[in-house]
């Protein structure tokens, strides 16, 4: 399916300027030269439609873009980060067999050269609660190649695997802020998520609310089943079921967060 997202655009404008050339406002060949530079724009595009539409929350539409990518990508390097980016976003959304089928279809040992597929399967198999020391392996190659948000943010789902509750806090932090700078919302939401189980933990009662609040706004556009896996007590992705309230003014994603200090 996510190969038919290229035709969108062709199949929406082919449509509006048959209407058009039905009504007499265009010619044939103008619709024709408008119908190819469309299409052409929308191709070229795909990436930042991607990009804009995750930063906004729309996941299904970055999916399809991100896939679509996929097929039409010919070095294997830039395939495999994408199907990364399909993966991450199939996690988000609560889909976790087919973030699977991703990652093996076009993994195949590719994990120490591609610190992004390194980390997006390492959320994997803590998702899956699979195999949480190779997991940590996974974090800690993504890591030494590239510090990115979400590398930062498995790194700490990793030590909230194995109880070490303070170091993951310090580490979703360090992703949050990553992630504001980035303006990924999503993983703003998530880390929050995460810092809110943690704290949760710890026994610290009050922060553990505060963040599991903050998450709860962030994440309100998610799909209701994906919300429906994140509630407490339960795994670091799944802390708190999330409802649709809507984002107040006053708190943006570069909120601050309550890390506590001493």
């Amino acid at each position: 399916m996510h190969r038919l997202r290229i035709l969108v655009m062709p199949l929406l404008a082919g449509n509006v300027l048959y209407v058009l050339v039905g009504a007499g406002l265009l010619s044939g060949r103008t619709a024709i030269s408008l119908f190819f530079l469309l299409w052409g724009a929308d191709v070229l595009t795909l990436p930042v439609q991607g990009r804009l539409a995750y930063r906004h929350g729309f996941l299904s539409w970055a999916l399809w873009s991100h896939a679509a990518r996929v097929f039409s990508t010919f070095r294997r390097v830039h395939r495999l980060r994408l199907a990364a980016d399909v993966a991450w976003i199939l996690l988000d959304l609560g889909r976790d067999n087919e973030a699977a089928f991703w990652l093996s279809r076009q993994g195949g040992g590719s994990a120490d050269r591609e610190p992004a597929y390194a980390a997006c399967l390492a959320r994997y198999l803590l998702r899956a609660q699979a195999r949480p020391s190779l997991a940590m392996d996974l974090a800690d190659a993504a890591l030494q190649q590239e510090g990115s948000a979400r590398t930062h943010y498995v790194r700490g789902l990793c030590y909230l695997a194995v109880q070490e509750n303070h170091s993951a806090i310090a580490a979703f932090e360090n992703a949050r802020l990553r992630a504001v700078s980035a303006r990924d919302t999503v993983l703003v939401g998530l880390c929050y998520l995460a810092m809110g189980e943690a704290w949760n933990r710890i026994g610290e009662r009050e922060y553990a609310q505060d963040h599991l609040l903050r998450a709860e706004i962030m994440l309100s556009f998610l799909p209701a089943d994906a919300r429906h896996l994140r509630h407490l007590p339960g795994r670091p992705e799944n802390a708190v079921q999330v409802s649709g309230l809507d984002r107040p003014p006053h708190l943006s994603v570069a909120g601050p967060s309550m890390t506590r200090k001493g």
